[in-house]
């Protein structure tokens, strides 16, 4: 995570790896999402992670929009 984690910083200040960095993140919270909910039954713990994790996607779908906006005004 933390090698991810210095990924995606370093991409917030260099445009041409922001889309790889846009699909790495979104596979990531997807893979863990799909996990979570097939597997179920899961404790409070991993359901606060689950519950950031569904934000989060969101702040990756709502990012790549404006990503995919800003890139066809140039």
């Amino acid at each position: 995570f933390g090698v991810l984690g210095i990924f995606f910083a370093w991409a917030a200040f260099r445009r041409r790896l922001q889309a790889m960095a846009l699909v790495v993140a979104g596979t990531s919270v997807l893979a863990f999402l799909v996990l979570a909910w097939t597997t179920g039954d899961y404790n409070s713990f991993v359901g606060r992670v689950v519950v950031a994790d569904a934000v989060a996607l969101v702040a990756l779908v709502v990012g790549a929009l404006a990503y995919l906006a800003d890139r066809g005004n140039r």
